[in-house]
């Protein structure tokens, strides 16, 4: 499933659609993301934004920084094209192994070229004793769409 949505964002313009669960992924010089930021010490947590062509998605990545397993969620993630929201994803909470990488993938939509596109997204993490740590409000980078 994961390289269906990858080769459907990388090798086709037109829009897809995503699952609400977290998958495999692998970037690619299409991935445009934001800063690394730390859920609690347990997890690492980026957003980012690709961009093919006139093509488009929003994608949320996190690695488990322990070495136990723990529990992710996205409650929710937005694509946002010219400043305002295109969509609102969510992504259903996972398990993520010890040092393991997932990310979960927003709906492939087509934007005007020259439009400027980000993501957006909140990610939780379970630690091993229960509790929940959160960062919000990640930002990718801002992309212009066709460059």
């Amino acid at each position: 499933m994961a390289m269906a949505t990858l080769l459907a964002i990388v090798g086709m313009p037109q829009a897809a659609s995503a699952s609400p669960g977290w998958q495999q992924y692998t970037a690619t010089s299409k991935w445009h993301c934001g800063d690394y930021y730390v859920v609690d010490q347990i997890a690492v947590f980026q957003a980012c934004v690709v961009v093919n062509g006139n093509a488009t998605q929003a994608v949320i990545t996190v690695r488990n920084n322990t070495s136990t397993t723990i529990q992710i969620g996205l409650p929710s993630f937005n694509l946002y094209g010219a400043g305002s929201s295109v969509y609102m994803e969510h992504c259903n909470d996972s398990w993520l192994s010890p040092g393991a990488n997932a990310a979960c993938f927003g709906a492939t939509v087509s934007r005007a070229c020259g439009t400027y596109v980000q993501a957006r997204g909140t990610v939780y993490a379970r630690y091993p004793e229960g509790r929940w740590g959160y960062i919000s409000n990640a930002w990718s980078v801002s992309t212009k769409m066709c460059t």
